[in-house]
């Protein structure tokens, strides 16, 4: 198993990822996720792709929670008190067929193709949502036509470090230890919610902080 990508919940439209931006991050196509009440922007990089999520329709949140109650993303855009992680966290098959090593529910969104499936982890809200996608792959693998912008002006390429935050210091769950296991991962038990992501080894000695608006800083 490996990192697919890694979304954090933002509000407005998520006109935060501006700074991004404006640091030279190239910014690739959005979503909008039909009837979910969610879109996205979203930044790819060689071997993953990082996703600022919103809530476009207030008005689905009665109609979606009825429908996916274990689904608590739209909690996670709401919940003023933090008792909801903001993070999400999806992971791939590293190797062909490899199938879901932790506790999981199947979710069928209408905007995937037919077939297709999002495998959630169980686990506590205070922890990121856990997913699975065994039909996704790397970003720089998908064919030339389709793929999304990779060349940054910034020069960033590739992820090679996530240090993430949980708030409480209750055991983690199984669907955490298990993405625990990732190479490139690192879970600590803190005071808040905060990730940290690295690039190319951290190269160029660059750092991106979305803080105090977002817990995210990014180093490359």
């Amino acid at each position: 198993m490996e990192i697919d990508h890694l979304f954090i919940c933002s509000e407005n439209n998520a006109d935060i990822a501006d700074i991004l931006v404006q640091n030279g991050f190239l910014e690739g196509k959005p979503n909008h996720h039909p009837g979910q009440g969610t879109a996205n922007r979203r930044f790819f990089f060689n071997n993953m792709f990082l996703e600022f999520i919103y809530l476009e329709d207030k008005g689905l949140i009665p109609q979606f929670a009825k429908a996916t109650p274990s689904l608590d993303i739209l909690l996670r855009l709401t919940d003023q008190e933090r008792r909801y992680s903001p993070f999400g966290v999806g992971c791939r098959p590293r190797i062909p067929g490899e199938s879901v090593p932790f506790p999981h529910w199947c979710y069928q969104p209408s905007y995937l193709p037919d077939g297709c499936s999002i495998e959630v982890g169980i686990a506590m809200p205070n922890e990121p949502l856990w997913f699975f996608l065994a039909f996704s792959g790397r970003p720089d693998q998908v064919a030339v036509g389709k793929r999304q912008p990779l060349n940054h002006p910034c020069g960033i390429r590739e992820l090679t470090g996530v240090q993430l935050t949980i708030p409480n210091r209750v055991p983690l769950s199984l669907s955490a230890q298990a993405v625990g296991e990732i190479d490139e991962i690192e879970i600590m038990q803190g005071q808040e919610h905060g990730v940290v992501l690295t690039f190319d080894f951290y190269q160029q000695g660059k750092k991106v902080s979305l803080m105090p608006g977002l817990p995210l800083t990014i180093f490359y």
